[in-house]
């Protein structure tokens, strides 16, 4: 696993985690303490999902499609699962959504001999 990899979900964890508790905190009617665990929770959660997605995958230019692709939809999952109050959902569709359309776009740019480009 390298250095780079592991700053970079570092980086998107704490990301995550700051706009998770920040939406939460300005929606939720919960405890602060309440809060702040859920969002570490949260958090922890997403940067172990980021690393071992990144682990597993090989080609350097999967690893570019779905870095471009996860943090974005990651994040607009989580400001439309805060607009209609369905947090957990919303970042759960993004990191499926994000996850599809990554191998989507790996699969429809492969040449004909099945090589990426």
């Amino acid at each position: 696993m390298s250095k780079q990899l592991v700053s970079r979900g570092l980086l998107y964890t704490f990301i995550f985690g700051a706009l998770f508790f920040f939406l939460n905190r300005s929606a939720s009617q919960e405890s602060l303490t309440h809060t702040l665990i859920m969002s570490v929770i949260a958090a922890v959660v997403f940067g172990v999902c980021y690393v071992a997605l990144f682990s597993a995958l090989t080609s350097p230019a999967k690893k570019m499609k779905v870095g471009i692709v996860l943090p974005i939809t990651v994040i607009l999952g989580i400001v439309i699962g805060h607009f209609t109050n369905h947090m957990k959902l919303g970042v759960g569709l993004g990191l499926v959504l994000g996850i599809v359309i990554a191998f989507l776009w790996d699969y429809l740019s492969k040449d004909h001999k099945g090589e990426s480009e």
